[in-house]
């Protein structure tokens, strides 16, 4: 359900309960086994492209990496019931249901009111300054870190399931979600969206 490169030979794909990892750039993948007990969903894999993974399952399974994704730990204090990860610079993680990290994920605190998402996962991402994230079937946005929030979009765009990727100049397609649901595409940081054509059956991107 998630497949995630660290920008250089790095490559992270999650199969609950599994990991598989390559550090030739995708051509070879090792299992790692049971990194989430007992987890039969997919999840999500977020990296800081700096050694640092995060790997969170629908069922709240949250674990960190510091070595590159070869070994898996949960945080001295893990985020309670996470709905989505993602990285803003200088050391920090928040999550979508109102949780930060400053030490690179170690430990986790609550910093505010959470995203407020109405589903059980929210993706979200980050780029030049802009986190945007994904909540029932409304966008919304924080450009202060993640501490407010607004709504900038609402769409037939499912929050369940979906997943998004940024092309770090303000492009954002999201993918997944419901069925019947199009892929959908913003060039304005998640200001107005478009429907788009793919090819049937892709989940993520």
């Amino acid at each position: 359900t998630s497949v995630v490169n660290d920008g250089g030979n790095v490559w992270m794909a999650a199969s609950a309960p599994n990991l598989y990892r390559s550090t030739d750039n995708g051509l070879t993948f090792t299992m790692q086994a049971n990194v989430h007990p007992g987890a039969t969903e997919g999840g999500q894999l977020v990296t800081d492209k700096a050694g640092t993974w995060i790997s969170i399952t629908y069922s709240n399974g949250f674990k960190i990496s510091k070595d590159n994704g070869l070994t898996w730990s949960q945080p001295a204090t893990a985020p309670t019931g996470a709905q989505g990860v993602v990285f803003i610079g200088n050391n920090t993680w928040i999550t979508a249901n109102g949780y930060r990290s400053t030490d690179g994920g170690l430990t986790w605190a609550l910093y505010g009111a959470p995203l407020g998402q109405g589903t059980i996962f929210s993706s979200m991402v980050y780029t030049n300054g802009v986190i945007i994230a994904i909540a029932s079937a409304s966008i919304r946005r924080s450009v202060d870190g993640g501490y407010s929030w607004t709504t900038v979009a609402t769409s037939n765009i499912s929050g369940s399931g979906a997943a998004m990727s940024t092309d770090g100049n303000g492009g954002i397609l999201v993918t997944g979600g419901a069925t019947g649901i199009p892929p959908q595409y913003s060039a304005d940081y998640g200001a107005t969206w478009q429907n788009i054509t793919l090819s049937a059956g892709i989940p993520a991107v």
